[in-house]
Parts: structure tokens; sequence; C-alpha cells
């Protein structure tokens, strides 16, 4: 009887002494406080891309030698912040310093861990070139405070759309319901780089800081020290090749010695004349230095081609983006062309066009590259200039002619037809060399400057041919 008293003060000890330990774990391991004061750091668990993965290591390389351990615990990326603010997280892993005009409780880590790209992507079909200033309808996704301040920098008060993500967002422009929208490089789809028909604007490039809560402020200093001696020593650029993060330091080309340049293009009546007049020669030399001697050559669209794949020439005008591959396509288009149609000999050839039948023989002469893009390689497809392939189609020896319908308005009223490829922006291209980098760098930025003075109306027909273009938002 003696013994049982002590036993149960014991168990009454024990008890009481396990029940608290664990209820002060599970309240620590619920609002992120470090179990043991100085050794542990709580940091919100980064999200699954090459960010991430980065971020995840160079904190954890750091928070180690400093002497802390890093648990990384799940909570929402939105509540990231207003925990750290409280000290219910060590700290935030990366944000930009726009938070801080909301959290100015959070310590900022004055070196940068990785910079990221505010992109502007827009619709050539609804606003043209697309330049901040002419947007009128502008979305974005939620969560990041920056488009705001983007917004207000960039734009002439644009109606803006928040939405839920940036997938919504760009759904959203895809289908023509918004003319543009804002996104990061984090964010941005490459497939939209797929789409002629897309053009995107870097509008900022901004760094990220870790930042800390005003519990760890204390932290700031050696963080510093140790982010400093990772750039010293070379590690921290080692950790960003391995992860695939870029600072995005602008390209600059180097201007060339020889300041000849030779232009080619397919003849195209006052478009790309031989005499060096037309609008798309106008076009080039707006967007061209006025330092350049500038050599313009129209003949056949075949013979330009093989000029300038051959490189005997160092821009192509009047072009398909990608087309042909492995070249710099200006950033710009000059122009909208007319969707193209395919004619048939009767109706049951235009089913068998319909149905991708290959044993059908094709002729193509300036839309080769998109019929051989539409088809597959095991298809009957001849390139010839225009006026051998019509020659063929009326004596019947092709199946099918595929041409731009101002090149066969007569041929409607005679043969079954049908829309094959929509209709394309034109550009620019040239060599994939240092001289056509520099090319192309001195265009893109010529062509912009002239379309924000309102200097390339003039070298269209007519106002009409201009808004076709579509240069501006119509």
């Amino acid at each position: 009887m003696k013994i049982l008293p002590k036993r149960i003060a014991l168990l009454i000890i024990f008890c009481l002494t396990f029940t608290s330990a664990y209820g002060v774990a599970y309240k620590k391991e619920v609002l992120g406080i470090a179990s043991e004061p100085g050794k542990i750091i709580t940091l919100r668990t980064p999200p699954a891309n090459a960010q991430g993965y980065y971020l995840s290591e160079v904190l954890t390389i750091i928070y180690n030698k400093l002497g802390y351990e890093v648990s990384f615990i799940n909570t929402p990326g939105v509540r990231e912040l207003q925990l750290a603010a409280a000290s219910n997280l060590s700290g935030v892993l990366a944000r930009d310093r726009v938070v801080e005009s909301s959290f100015p409780d959070l310590v900022r880590v004055d070196i940068s861990l990785l910079e990221y790209q505010v992109i502007l992507v827009g619709d050539r079909r609804e606003c043209g070139f697309c330049l901040p200033e002419n947007i009128t309808s502008v979305g974005y996704p939620r969560g990041l405070v920056v488009f705001d301040s983007i917004i207000e920098r960039f734009f002439n008060k644009p109606n803006v759309i928040a939405l839920t993500n940036t997938h919504d967002v760009e759904e959203v422009v895809l289908k023509k319901r918004l003319p543009a929208f804002l996104t990061v490089n984090i964010d941005y789809s490459a497939n939209l780089d797929s789409s002629p028909h897309i053009v995107k604007h870097v509008l900022d490039v901004r760094p990220d800081y870790h930042y800390l809560s005003p519990q760890n402020a204390f932290l700031k200093p050696l963080i510093e020290r140790e982010l400093r001696r990772l750039k010293e020593s070379g590690e921290l650029e080692k950790l960003k090749a391995q992860f695939g993060i870029h600072d995005f330091q602008e390209q600059v080309a180097k201007q060339p010695k020889d300041l000849t340049v030779k232009a080619v293009s397919g003849h195209w009546e006052a478009y790309t004349e031989t005499d060096g007049t037309g609008v798309y020669w106008g076009l080039l030399e707006e967007g061209l230095p006025k330092s350049i001697m500038l050599q313009k050559e129209a003949s056949s669209w075949l013979r330009a081609t093989r000029q300038f794949k051959s490189n005997k020439a160092d821009i192509l005008v009047g072009t398909y983006m990608g087309m042909p591959k492995g070249y710099l396509t200006s950033k710009y288009h000059i122009d909208y062309e007319a969707s193209v149609v395919a004619l048939t000999q009767d109706l049951e050839t235009l089913n068998r066009l319909k149905n991708n039948d290959l044993e059908l023989n094709i002729c193509a002469a300036e839309t080769y590259e998109l019929v051989k893009k539409q088809l597959s390689d095991k298809a009957l497809i001849y390139r010839a200039d225009f006026f051998l392939c019509e020659q063929l189609f009326l004596q019947k020896r092709v199946d099918v002619i595929v041409e731009y319908p101002y090149n066969v308005s007569s041929f409607f009223d005679q043969y079954p037809s049908m829309e094959f490829y929509e209709s394309l922006p034109l550009f620019i291209m040239f060599q994939n060399n240092d001289k056509g980098r520099w090319l192309k760098m001195e265009f893109d930025k010529g062509i912009e400057e002239a379309s924000r003075k309102n200097k390339l109306s003039k070298h269209f027909i007519s106002l009409e041919d201009y808004k076709h273009a579509r240069i501006k938002p119509l």
C-alpha cells in the first residue's frame, strides 16, 4: 500500500510531462515556430519547379553553415508573408521588395537570390505590336503584387482583369477574349512561343530577396556573409546552372565592320518592286539604321529563299515565322498575309485532301513551307513558281494547287476549294550569325520606335491596307 502512491505519483508526473511536451511541439509545428530556438529554421515548402528546387538547395546550404537545420512545412504561398511577419515562419523564401510596403516588419537580406522577368504577352491579331501603352484591356493571375506597379508604370489606364492563375489568363487571351496578359517567366508557358500570333515583351527584370521574420532579424548579416562567400567562390553560379536559373542581363550584339547588307524577297507588286520601292522595302528601311548600305533584290520567292539559305543574302523579307528553320525571325511582323487556299480538280479530290490522302500530287510556290508543315513528309509536294504550278494544274498533271486567293481568283468558279491555312503574320528573317543578330536587334528596336512615332502607316498603299497589317490595335 505504501508503494502504490509512489507509482501513481510517478505515472501522473510522466503523463503531465509527456502531455505538456507533446502539446508544445504540436503547437509549434502548426505555427511554424522553431522547437529549439537557434537550431531549427522553418520555411514554406518551395514550389515544385526549378526556382523552388534552387531556393531549397541554397537556403539549406546557408543555414546549415550557420548551424541551423531547415524544416520545410506545407503552407499555402498566399499565407507565407503573414506567417513570417508574425514570426510563425522563420522567413520568406524569396520575394520582390514590393512586399515591404504591406509587410514593413519583414527584414530583407540585401543580396538577391535570383531574378525574374515581368512579361507582357499579346495576340497580334487583337493588339498589333501590343506595346503596353496601346493595350486597352489586360489580364493577370492573382497573387503577385508587382503587377499593379507594372501597370501603373507602363500602361495607359487599361481595363484590368485578375484571374485565378496563369493558365486561366492564357486561355482567355488565346480565345481572343482579352488582347494581352501579364505574367512572369517562372509561369510562362513555352507552348505560347509556337504560335506566330503571340508577341512577347519583357517589361522588367526584378530581383527576389530572402526575407527574415522579426524574430530572426539578427541573422541578416550572417546570411549576407554566407551569400557573399557563395558568390565569390562561384558556388552560387554553379547552383544556378544546375537548376537552370538565369541572370537576365541584356544581350547586346556587336556592330559588324561590314555594314553592306543584302536583302532579298519575292517580287510582289507594290510591296517589293524590283526598283527597290514598295511597302515591305519601306518598312525594312524604316527599321534599320541609316548607316547601313542596303542592297535590295526582288525576284521569284524560290530564288530569294535559295539565295538566303546559301548565305548570299543577309535578310529575307516577307517570310513566315520560323520558315525556313534555323534562322532569326524579327520580333515584330510587317504584315498579315491572306489565308491560303487549296484548289482541286474535282469534289472527290477535295474530299481526299480533307482526309489527308498522301497519294495526291500537290504543287506549291510561295506556300511550300506551309504545305510541308501542314502535311506529312510522305506527301507528294512539288515546289515550283506560281506560273508552272498553274500550268501543271490546268493540264491536270497535279491534283491540288495551294495558293493565295488573290493569285487564283479566276479559278474559284471552276474548281472546288477550301481554306488550307489561316491568315498568318509575315516577318523579316536574318542569318543566324553575329551580323544577323546585330541586324535583328537594330531592326526590332527601330521598327518599335517608328511605330511609337506613328511613322509606319505612310508606307502602306492605303489606310485599309495598314489596318489589315495589324500594326496597332484595330
